[in-house]
Order: structure tokens, then C-alpha cells, then sequence
């Protein structure tokens, strides 16, 4: 388990075992999410394939999480009610398994989890880049899992998980994605104007996400091939990126 204030992060590997959780007057106030990555894992008595993910709203009711025969991996995240800023009220959002989530949208944060999760980071973690990177994966996760429950902007929706399936790709904008999905650049800029961003401020932040990310994960990682993997023309745009995102991680806290 590794522990930022409000935000816990747990990476369980276990064969066949039974588990509940009794949420009293305190942790009924906790949302939950919940990602298989491999075996049979069960919550509340529903099979959460490998690579879905689940949601459990804050509420009284007892949680319960189960693994079958053989080996059981997932990683589960609980986060305070006011933790993230910026989303509806997470009791109104339906709870159980989120469709329509791609592998790719999910492999940064699993990655990250995962080496958040390790021996020598395991306990209560106060860094302040590592703590903001967390949030915003997390408040990315929560808000992908509230667009598909809404479907309040499919189109923005949509753009936002190609750009994050992508953010590899150094000739990916807005030309190219809107060609892909067939719509105009306008059309596509007036989305992203009316939330207060453009695609290419957006597609910045998540290459300066995964970058904060794939950093943690491959600490031994050159920076030419940190900003290669990441995205980045050029390891000053990188650099330039990263001290933009997490000064505004800072500011938001």
C-alpha cells in the first residue's frame, strides 16, 4: 500500500482469497475504483475482467472483493469525497464496471501504480510531484469514468482518448484527429474553447503526465529517450512541459 493524504493506492497479487470491508461512518464517504489486471476478481459479486475497471460510489454499503483459483492481480484506489476538485458529486455516479475503456487509456496509470506500490515506496508518501502526478491521474481516471456515464461530450470525450491512446506519437494534433473521426478543426477547437482549453495545451498536459510517470516507473531512463517515449520533440520542450504541469499541480493544491 502507498498512502498521499486522502488518497490510498493498494497493488494486491494473491491467489484464491476473500476480503470485506465494512465502510463505517468515515469510509462511507470514500469512492473506490478497482482494476483488474489479471485472474477472476469479483466486487460485490460481480466479475471484473482483466483490464475493466470498476467503480464503487461512496456509500454505506459493506464492499466485498474476491479472487477465484490461480493468480489474482488488481490494483484498487480509495479517495475522500472533496479529494478531487472539479467532478459531480461521486455519489450520483452509478457504480459497477465502466465499459468502453481502452488498454491504452489505462496503461499509464497502471504503470504508475504499480511502481507507487513497490517495496521501497510502499507507506505514506508526501512528495509533492509524486502527490500532484497522483491526483491528476486519478482525477483523468474519475473524469473518463464520468464522461461515460454521462456521455455529456462525446465528442470531447472521444478526442481526449485518442490523444492519451497517442500522446506518443510526435505529429499527433488537431488536424489529424479531426481527420480521423470526420469532423472539421473548428468543430474540434470549439469543443476543447468551450472547457477553456485546445487540443494542443491538453495533449501537452498528458505527455507531461506520462512523462512525470515513465520517469518514476524507468528511473534510469536517458532524457532523450524519456522525451522520445513520451512524446516530445526535444528534451527542453519536455523539460518545459514538466515544470509547467507540476507548478500547476502546486497551484491547484
Amino acid at each position: 500500500m502507498t498512502a498521499f493524504p486522502h488518497l490510498f493506492f493498494f497493488h494486491v497479487s494473491e491467489p484464491r482469497f476473500e476480503a470485506e470491508w465494512e465502510r463505517g461512518a468515515i469510509q462511507h464517504r470514500r469512492a473506490i475504483l478497482v482494476l483488474a489486471l489479471e485472474g477472476a476478481v469479483s466486487v460485490n459479486g460481480e466479475l471484473v475482467e482483466p483490464g475493466q475497471l470498476f467503480f464503487v460510489p461512496p456509500e454505506d454499503a459493506k464492499l466485498s472483493v474476491s479472487g477465484g483459483n490461480g493468480a489474482n492481480d488488481f490494483l484498487c484506489i480509495t479517495f475522500g469525497v472533496n479529494t478531487l476538485p472539479g467532478l459531480p458529486a461521486l455519489s450520483n455516479i452509478e457504480g459497477g464496471i465502466v465499459p468502453h475503456l481502452e488498454s491504452q487509456q489505462l496503461a499509464p496509470c497502471v504503470a504508475f501504480i504499480q511502481a507507487l506500490c513497490t517495496p521501497e515506496n510502499n507507506g505514506d508518501l508526501t512528495v509533492g510531484p509524486l502527490e500532484g502526478v497522483a491526483h491528476e491521474l486519478v482525477r483523468a481516471l474519475m473524469q473518463t469514468v464520468v464522461d461515460v456515464r454521462s456521455d455529456a461530450d462525446p465528442l470531447y470525450t472521444k478526442v481526449v482518448r485518442i490523444l492519451e491512446m497517442r500522446y506518443a506519437e510526435q505529429g499527433l494534433n488537431a488536424a489529424l484527429v479531426a481527420n480521423e473521426i470526420g469532423v472539421s478543426v473548428r468543430s474540434l477547437q470549439l469543443v476543447f474553447e468551450e472547457r477553456g482549453e485546445t487540443v494542443a495545451t491538453t495533449l501537452r498536459v498528458i505527455r507531461a503526465r506520462a512523462a512525470t510517470a515513465n520517469r518514476l516507473v524507468n528511473p534510469k531512463m536517458t532524457n532523450a529517450e524519456l522525451a522520445l517515449l513520451s512524446g516530445f520533440g526535444s528534451e527542453s520542450s519536455m523539460y518545459r512541459a514538466m515544470r509547467d504541469y507540476q507548478a500547476g499541480q502546486f497551484c491547484e493544491r
